[in-house]
């Protein structure tokens, strides 16, 4: 102890002392947990056409998704919403203008906030 009963920081009170406040970033840099705070969720729009917007009931909806979410997870939640399976020949499931085979992670590749999905039924002819 200091004169005066005053604990130094090499009386294993710290610089800041008993009691007081960490800043939440220097806590999760030092590999503590801050206050625990929900994880903002992402929001993919989902858009059906044709006889796939009879099925679902509406023409579009926004889906919140956690953060982190894959393609995978809509699909799941496609599929438990509206019976909508990825793979099933009959539905086209294209991701920001390009079809879901098409990206090199397939089933794994990462969404983000804003994305927007179309549900199709696929046209042939000539």
């Amino acid at each position: 102890m200091r004169q005066g009963g005053q604990k130094g920081p090499s009386d294993g009170a710290g610089a800041q002392g008993p009691g007081a406040k960490t800043d939440p970033p220097a806590a999760l840099a030092a590999g503590r947990q801050g206050p625990s705070r929900p994880i903002a969720p992402i929001r993919v729009t989902v858009k059906y056409l044709s006889v796939l917007r009879d099925q679902a009931g509406l023409r579009q909806e926004v889906v919140p998704l956690p953060e982190g979410s894959r393609l995978q997870d809509l699909a799941r939640r496609l599929e438990e919403s509206h019976g909508f399976v990825y793979g099933d020949r009959r539905i086209m499931f294209i991701l920001n203008g390009r079809g879901w085979g098409q990206y090199p992670q397939a089933l794994q590749t990462p969404l983000a906030d804003g994305d927007t999905v179309l549900l199709s039924v696929p046209v042939a002819g000539g």
